[in-house]
């Protein structure tokens, strides 16, 4: 495999930049100096079929690579929080209405309650009514699952989240699957929980333990069409790797010392607004949820990159 590097920037070629990381400026306007845009968006259209549409695990039309028609979502993960009283909502909110005032504002959330107490299926199919047709809902996998099981044995879970997860219907986003800083690298459990995957059901893989930031591992992630996590936040790597027909990012703050801790930048967001506008000339769908959700600050940042990116 043939890689070009420069500071601390990597291109594959042959996977349509699948890891490339640009952490500043300068190293974007290093990249540009060296065609890295070019090779970007010349990429022939069979070269995205092979790096970015996997042939099975999907019910969504991947005709939208003929049509060009790309999405970019938006949104915090989670929406109800007492400290957003004032920032997103009034003060003194039931919070059973929380959700009411989140919706005119963004069209995606990543639910995160699920993680800690996986909800009955009657929730799934309340979202599903109370949501707009345009909204979609990412679920994240539940910590039995991911930091107990950390994975081994996934055929029971899975059988449960995909009936909830097929109950949202349209309104059915990606299922995040975060794995816990003390799983290391497992080659051979994470294939098996690939390979069993039920059908339909989109995946995004958030890997905690530097461990599984290698080249093995993303071509696992690409083999069986699972979506590689881009992170954010104090002592993550931020790799920014593409490696199904969608991309996931989570943001997780800008300090440097505190996860989940800081407002980014309005700079901080116009480098994140332009790395959504490469993958969506890439024909990536891009999901992205803010998860520094103190003080608000996931509010306003998510509001920012939307409209930055007039969307």
């Amino acid at each position: 495999m043939t890689t070009l590097q420069y500071g601390a920037n990597y291109i594959d070629p042959k996977h349509l930049a699948i890891w490339y990381l640009f952490p500043t400026n300068a190293d974007l306007a290093r990249a540009k100096n060296v065609g890295l845009e070019d090779r970007l968006r010349t990429d022939t259209k069979a070269a995205l079929i092979r790096n970015g549409y996997p042939a099975q695990g999907f019910s969504r039309d991947t005709t939208k690579l003929e049509s060009g028609a790309v999405a970019v979502h938006i949104g915090t993960s989670g929406w109800s929080y007492g400290h957003w009283e004032g920032v997103l909502y009034p003060e003194g909110l039931p919070p059973r209405r929380r959700l009411d005032y989140y919706l005119p504002h963004f069209r995606t959330a990543e639910l995160n309650s699920s993680y800690y107490r996986w909800p009955d299926r009657a929730a799934f199919d309340r979202w599903r009514r109370r949501l707009p047709e345009d909204f979609l809902l990412s679920v994240k996998a539940p910590g039995l699952l991911t930091h107990v099981k950390r994975l081994y044995a996934p055929e029971r879970w899975l059988t449960r989240i995909g009936q909830s997860v097929a109950r949202l219907g349209t309104r059915r986003g990606v299922l995040l699957v975060q794995l816990p800083p003390g799983a290391d690298v497992d080659h051979a459990r994470l294939e098996y929980f690939l390979t069993r995957i039920p059908t339909g059901l989109e995946i995004a893989v958030e890997f905690r333990h530097p461990g599984w930031h290698q080249e093995k591992v993303f071509q696992l992630l690409e083999q069986y069409g699972a979506g590689y996590c881009v992170m954010s936040g104090a002592g993550l790597p931020c790799i920014l790797r593409a490696t199904t027909r969608f991309v996931y990012v989570r943001l997780h703050g800008p300090d440097r010392h505190h996860l989940y801790g800081g407002s980014y930048s309005d700079d901080d967001l116009r480098w994140w607004a332009d790395r959504v506008r490469e993958w969506d000339g890439m024909r990536r769908d891009v999901f992205v949820y803010f998860n520094n959700d103190g003080g608000g600050h996931a509010v306003r940042n998510a509001a920012t990159l939307k409209h930055l990116l007039q969307v």
